[in-house]
């Protein structure tokens, strides 16, 4: 059997070793998808906050209520 056989259709070529000679182990696709998952993750996060600020500074209600609310929020979203 080959090797493209065993690994089945999505065979990646070997990713060889970097300059100090420590072996490689992901693919620049790899990065971009962490990447891209970072980005939304702070994004997200900076949302939060920025609805937080809102809420407790502008509005005035009192953080541990903001707090409750987005808590709430965020297990309904999880089941839904």
């Amino acid at each position: 059997m080959t090797e493209t056989a065993r690994t089945g259709f999505f065979h990646k070529k070997s990713l060889g070793v970097d300059s100090m000679g420590i072996k490689k182990t992901m693919y620049l696709s790899d990065y971009l998808a962490d990447g891209s998952g970072q980005l939304v993750l702070n994004t997200i996060s900076g949302l939060v906050g920025q609805i937080t600020y809102f809420y407790t500074d502008k509005i005035g209600v009192a953080a541990g209520a903001v707090a409750t609310v987005l808590f709430i929020a965020k297990i309904a979203d999880a089941f839904a």
